[in-house]
């Protein structure tokens, strides 16, 4: 599951990124290419000058530009994959449902826990009913007991955990939707391989830099992030219809 794979890469199952106050000078070496040949683009730094910059290897070809633009026009690129703010409690819950429904695993284990506590506490109230109806000694009432007791006692730390286990996915869908929603702030700000994993999960066959238009072309992109544009856009042209329908509604008052 594609959101699952944002989670594992971007959040806490991977270990906490670490943010640094230098970023790497090529985080997009080998992952831009070539509009017009396909070839990766390599980078070089112009010493006297100190400027970073990314070219096409090919001969006779001048596709050649600075790295800073290219690293500011690809964090907004990134940013295009941001939910709306009042999208973001429906974003939540899809992804919550995605999140929760790959973790039947922990589910299944909370309810055969929970029927194996119900069980040996009904044994438990027998046992007990037993005794004090008269039809069981102390002796086994007692050995009985402690055995029912000792495995619910197991039981118990094993709801637990699974439950904390549970519990952690709701942080883990809050991280998901606060990292979707900052990609591009991520991107700039994070060392080199956490870069990497996002350039890599969000275009895994890189991207075209395409010197004539000065843009980004994308080859292909994560379908679970390219829905997250798409409702993005969308509600965004939605808003800037209403917007250019009540300016046109108040002109025609006046």
């Amino acid at each position: 599951m594609e959101f699952l794979q944002v989670q594992e890469i971007l959040s806490g199952r991977t270990g906490v990124y670490k943010v640094k106050a230098e970023t790497p000078r090529f985080p997009l070496k080998r992952h831009i290419r070539c509009a017009e040949d396909g070839l990766p683009l390599t980078a070089y730094t112009v010493k006297r000058k100190n400027i970073d910059y990314y070219k096409c290897n090919r001969t006779g070809c001048k596709n050649n530009v600075s790295a800073k633009k290219l690293h500011r026009l690809y964090a907004e690129l990134l940013d295009s994959y941001t939910i709306p703010p009042m999208l973001l409690e429906w974003f939540s819950d899809v992804v919550s449902g995605i999140i929760f429904e790959e973790d039947s695993e922990h589910k299944e284990q909370l309810s055969l826990l929970k029927k194996q506590k119900s069980e040996l506490e009904s044994k438990l109230k027998k046992c007990k009913v037993s005794r004090g109806m008269g039809d069981i000694d102390e002796d086994i009432y007692t050995t009985t007991v402690e055995v029912i007791q000792e495995k619910l006692a197991k039981i118990e730390v094993e709801m637990a955990k699974v439950k904390r286990n549970l519990s952690n996915l709701t942080s883990t869908v809050d991280e998901v939707v606060a990292t979707c929603c900052k990609l591009g702030c991520l991107w700039s700000n994070s060392e080199l391989e956490l870069c990497q994993k996002i350039q890599n999960l969000l275009f895994p066959s890189g991207i075209f830099w395409d010197k004539e238009n000065e843009n980004y072309r994308t080859i292909d992109c994560n379908q679970a992030l390219s829905i997250i544009q798409r409702i993005s856009s969308g509600y965004k042209n939605k808003n800037e219809e209403k917007s250019e329908n009540f300016s046109s509604n108040f002109k025609m008052c006046g």
